[in-house]
């Protein structure tokens, strides 16, 4: 290496307080902080997806079935609801899926239509996914009810268990399931709801992603103090 080169590589990082080597900590802290960002993934809040499907429910169009699910003590934003259920075998149909609050033990306002799915002539019961689009927040210990309903020409459903013994539910500690359900007919979104009592409820899944504290935010704030960090030095 030339030594008069060595000298002044010296001389510019002792007079301006900058050198490459100085960043590495830093641009690690960066690449770190992208990775974490990248492995944030959705995890399964609870699911009933394990138990048997024994029982076919005939979905005239505008009829609805609902089942409650209770978050645990953390808040969650939502990432996608699952259900499991089947399409008419005579024709194409469209499905709805909404989550509603809850009052007395039966679904009371609609907060959010996660959409619509349409379906293939099959009667075929498969996991159909309905995806979040936008931010929607879980509250923490609270009771939401998940509602499934045929929106156009009927479903030809299989997606209530029956006479399930015992049923049985995963997820993560503190959350729950209920395992009964309600429904409600002549109107899109569903309105009047009836009970019919346990041993019926719909078989899905809801997954979502921690919401508090929000990695996002704490990556810019980082992202923002080594920014601040990397300015003084090259000052």
């Amino acid at each position: 290496m030339n030594p008069l080169l060595s000298i002044q590589t010296r001389a510019h990082c002792n007079s301006f307080r900058y050198c490459p080597g100085r960043l590495r900590r830093p641009l690690g802290v960066i690449l770190l902080l992208s990775a974490l960002a990248d492995t944030v993934k959705a995890e399964t809040i609870v699911s009933s997806l394990g138990n048997p499907q024994t029982q076919f429910i005939g979905f005239a169009q505008d009829s609805w079935a609902a089942s409650s699910f209770q978050t645990d003590n953390e808040a969650w934003s939502l990432s996608s609801i699952s259900v499991a259920f089947a399409g008419n075998a005579f024709g194409s149909s469209t499905a709805d899926l909404r989550l509603y609050s809850d009052v007395g033990g039966k679904p009371s306002v609609s907060l959010l239509d996660l959409g619509t799915l349409t379906l293939t002539a099959d009667n075929n019961v498969l996991l159909r996914t309905f995806s979040l689009n936008s931010t929607f927040i879980l509250n923490p210990s609270t009771t939401y009810w998940v509602a499934l309903g045929a929106v156009e020409n009927g479903l030809d459903v299989n997606v209530l268990f029956d006479n399930v013994p015992p049923f049985t539910f995963t997820g993560v500690p503190g959350a729950s399931m209920t395992y009964s359900a309600t429904s409600s007919t002549g109107s899109s979104p569903p309105v009047n709801w009836i009970t019919p009592g346990p041993n019926v409820a719909l078989p899905f899944e809801v997954d979502g992603v921690v919401a508090a504290p929000e990695p996002g935010s704490i990556i810019l704030m980082s992202l923002g103090g080594i920014g601040l960090i990397l300015r003084r030095k090259l000052r």
